[in-house]
């Protein structure tokens, strides 16, 4: 008897370490889940900067580009060799940034950034006059024509940060004016249907999009054939942001196209304020 109480004293003993050692290990599984799961949101983060930092940072730097090229070749009138020093120096350095952004480029698939916080209100006409403004120098050495069809009144508020209606924008605008042809058309409409949304589009006479395109114009980093073959180092982040955006404040985009060489129109529905 005596045995056998010593033997069951061991058994409650070696189960008591047992089931220590288990609270113990889950412990640490939880600790080491949570350290898991943080480090991945950071990864997440991390790339969410890159993708964006590198898209926002393409375009001006790309403007900056475009308009020493317009002033050293002339167009701006004749310029002193000091001038010309100089700009080819301020060239120079928007290529090489324009190399380190190209670099940039993240194909882990993650997601892009959520809304966070509250949505912000907007107005349409003075975020149109900043982006027409930034592309100005673009527009005119392609020759290519703007046409504004604006049916709402500057009074109408949107439901989006006017730095996120730029973005949208200046995105849809970047992507006509680089696939419509020199001298070709791009014509922006607003309007509302009703007393909830305004809906904007954008139309061009462009490159349009292949059949076999449509169905991967939002994926990240997608690129259409034609697209690639007239500007190689393009990114494919710029539908997939946009779209991104619209959907974050309520909206809805999409984009229509009779096929290669029959141009492009893009559809967004914005909710108002």
């Amino acid at each position: 008897k005596k045995l056998n109480a010593q033997l069951e004293n061991l058994n409650t003993h070696l189960e008591d370490k047992v089931k220590e050692q288990t609270r113990e290990l889950l412990g640490a599984y939880e600790i080491e889940k949570k350290a898991r799961i943080e480090l991945q949101r950071i990864s997440e983060e991390k790339d969410r900067f890159i993708m964006i930092t590198q898209h926002e940072l393409r375009t001006p730097l790309t403007a900056i580009k475009w308009g020493m090229e317009t002033m050293l070749s002339g167009g701006f009138g004749d310029i002193t060799q000091a001038q010309m020093d100089y700009g080819n120096s301020a060239k120079e350095s928007a290529d090489r940034l324009i190399k380190v952004v190209n670099k940039m480029s993240n194909s882990n698939e993650k997601k892009l950034y959520s809304a966070t916080g509250s949505v912000e209100q907007s107005f349409f006409a003075p975020v149109l006059e900043r982006v027409l403004s930034a592309f100005e120098l673009y527009r005119e050495e392609k020759k290519i024509e703007i046409r504004k069809d604006i049916r709402i009144g500057r009074e109408v508020a949107l439901k989006i940060s006017s730095e996120k209606l730029y973005q949208i924008i200046s995105n849809l605008l970047d992507n006509s004016l680089k696939y419509t042809p020199v001298e070709g058309k791009i014509t922006l409409s607003l309007y509302g249907e009703d007393e909830k949304t305004v809906t904007m589009k954008i139309s061009d006479n462009g490159i349009g999009i292949p059949s076999e395109s449509k169905d991967m114009l939002f994926s990240k980093f997608y690129r259409a054939t034609n697209a690639m073959a007239m500007h190689p180092n393009g990114s494919g982040l710029g539908l997939c942001i946009i779209k991104s955006l619209v959907e974050q404040t309520g909206g809805k985009i999409s984009v229509v196209s009779e096929g290669e060489g029959k141009g492009t129109t893009v559809t967004i529905v914005f909710q108002r304020v």
